[in-house]
């Protein structure tokens, strides 16, 4: 015998928090947000780049490898690195600012 106000499992709604807590979808909330605030950081990125800017590289880049080279002239920075680091041991400035290798 059900009790008033107490949900069927035919109406398809949990009889417990315990059953609904089990029949809940695993969702990371920070995962969720910190994806939406990549997606927010990717417009603002573009923006500035349509205005004639560049991005200060200090907070975090989304950028794919040839969008940061185009963006930057990296030809000023690789000739010097290329120079002095003839067996590539330093990390160029995509790895240390995009990736943060």
């Amino acid at each position: 015998m059900r009790r008033r106000g107490q949900p069927t499992r035919a109406g398809g709604l949990p009889r417990t928090e315990h059953e609904a807590a089990e029949s809940a979808p695993d969702v990371d909330e920070a995962a969720v947000r910190r994806e939406a605030q990549l997606a927010a950081d990717v417009v603002v990125e573009r923006e500035v780049v349509h205005l004639g800017g560049i991005k200060s590289l200090y907070s975090d880049s989304i950028y794919t490898r040839d969008e940061f080279v185009a963006d930057y002239d990296m030809t000023a920075y690789e000739s010097p690195n290329h120079k002095y680091d003839a067996l590539a041991l330093l990390l160029m400035l995509y790895e240390k600012y995009v990736l943060r290798a």
